[in-house]
């Protein structure tokens, strides 16, 4: 609604940046199952490379080792949808527990859970430049993989900080317990394949 002399009252203000914040959130949400998708080819192309595939070549096998490696493509992006759910879920349930307790002794809490939980699926979607890794270094030797998890370890720290109103010793603690969650699950999965 614009009044008289062409501004926009606060009312229609605040309807915009709700109608601007969901199409955010639908944004990043689309953006984090990519990196989901992302993460589970990464850990595939570990199994592909295993089996000897990837120069387009079955051993004769025909059909029946490309529907095996689907399965396991498939399967890795289920594992890597674990493994985020153990990231995001020790994250929120950490906060949450923090929250609690700020509530019981009655101090001021500015956080907003939904930011929270929008920014940890934003500091996931760093993973994705695992796929710029993959294709600059196959083998995973370099140290292309070993800063990408401490970019994303370092975001999470600053997301906890910022929007889950967290300390420094606060939000450290619960980003390596967090990212210890994920790679224990990655662990496990490794095990398991």
């Amino acid at each position: 609604i614009v009044n008289k002399r062409g501004i926009q009252t606060s009312s229609q203000l605040s309807k915009d940046n709700e109608t601007s914040s969901g199409g955010t959130s639908k944004l990043i949400l689309k953006l984090a199952f990519v990196t989901l998708i992302i993460d589970g080819l990464v850990k595939w192309s570990d199994l592909n490379r295993g089996l000897g595939g990837g120069d387009g070549d079955f051993g004769g096998q025909g059909g029946s080792l490309m529907v095996e490696q689907e399965f396991q493509f498939y399967s890795q992006v289920g594992a890597s949808i674990c493994c985020f759910a153990a990231y995001y879920a020790t994250c929120l349930l950490i906060y949450a527990l923090n929250k609690a307790v700020r509530d019981l002794l009655g101090k001021e809490d500015k956080s907003s859970f939904s930011n929270l939980a929008l920014g940890l699926l934003l500091a996931y979607c760093v993973r994705c430049t695992k796929l710029l890794a993959l294709l600059w270094e196959p083998d995973r030797s370099g140290f292309l993989w070993i800063f990408i998890d401490l970019v994303f370890l370092v975001t999470t720290y600053t997301v906890l900080k910022v929007f889950g109103d967290l300390n420094r010793p606060q939000s450290l603690l619960t980003a390596l317990i967090s990212h210890a969650a994920l790679h224990f699950m990655q662990f496990v999965n490794k095990q398991i394949t």
